[in-house]
């Protein structure tokens, strides 16, 4: 238990200092997402990076007095949390991140959901200018607590079904037809990907096993005999903001869901035999 104990405390350091020093060469953002999900690990190395930062932020305030500066870090992690519904305990997680915030190398920033103003000038953002509906607005806002991004994604899924169509110039919900609007993040996120062509679909489950961003000859590694049908799904799932692209190292081009809770979304809705078989398939391309 002890060996164990000494290899995860040198991993934490390797880590910890592998960030210090690249920071101290050119600028550095980590950003950790849904840190009230976090493993025991994640939580474990933001602490052990913490201590480091304080003890550094010492040494250089001491540097400062003696006139001998030392070389400024230029490292920003920034994390991403969602806090105990009210009445309920903090996860550990959470516990950790409040704790931290009682040193000096942490600082915290409350994102307060949108107010029913902001709301109906986002509704109005996305149907146009001059198309604002104030029954629409009121109606989203109350279903969406003013959480932007679940008011954008249950925005898309209602024009995408339908019950959301523009009518002698003006926007009319219609949900007579059974439609409904969905009442969580989760819901309205697995809505869409639902009304994702089944033979566009693949390319979601594999970059839900992979969970990270991948390039096209990566998901097309799990089925190479539908390669050249994949960039056309692809640049569709992209238009309809599923997915996203951005250029990396080597210049190739990166795609990913827009949101990690799309990413679960279509995880979990993965057939558990299917899901086994992706993951074989992703190990045997990451092992070659």
């Amino acid at each position: 238990v002890l060996a164990d104990e000494q290899a995860e405390l040198r991993l934490l350091d390797a880590l910890a200092q592998f960030l210090i020093g690249y920071s101290r060469v050119r600028p550095l953002v980590v950003v950790l997402h849904d840190f009230d999900q976090a493993d025991t690990q994640t939580v474990a190395l933001v602490e052990y990076l913490c201590r480091n930062l304080s003890l550094i932020e010492s040494a250089r305030a001491l540097s400062r007095r003696t006139n001998n500066a030392l070389r400024p870090l230029r490292l920003q992690v920034l994390i991403s949390y969602r806090p105990p519904e009210s009445g309920s305990e903090p996860t550990p997680q959470v516990q950790a991140l409040e704790a931290l915030l009682e040193t000096q190398v942490v600082g915290g920033l409350v994102l307060q959901p949108l107010d029913k103003a902001q709301v109906t000038e986002l509704v109005e953002s996305m149907l146009g200018k001059g198309t604002s509906n104030e029954e629409l607005a009121e109606r989203i806002f109350q279903e969406t607590k003013g959480n932007p991004y679940f008011t954008v994604e249950v925005m898309r899924s209602l024009v995408e079904t339908g019950a959301l169509s523009r009518r002698e110039g003006t926007w009319r919900l219609d949900l007579s037809g059974g439609v409904k609007i969905p009442a969580t993040m989760q819901e309205v996120i697995l809505e869409r990907t639902r009304r994702v062509a089944a033979d566009e679909r693949w390319p979601l489950e594999i970059l839900a096993v992979l969970g990270r961003p991948a390039p096209v000859h990566e998901l097309s590694s799990t089925h190479p005999e539908r390669a050249g049908e994949l960039v056309s799904h692809l640049a569709s799932l992209e238009r309809r903001r599923v997915l996203f692209s951005e250029r990396r190292a080597g210049d190739q081009l990166h795609y990913d869901f827009f949101h990690e809770v799309a990413r679960r979304a279509v995880y979990d809705a993965i057939d558990p035999a299917q899901r086994i078989a992706l993951h074989e398939a992703c190990g045997d391309h990451l092992e070659r």
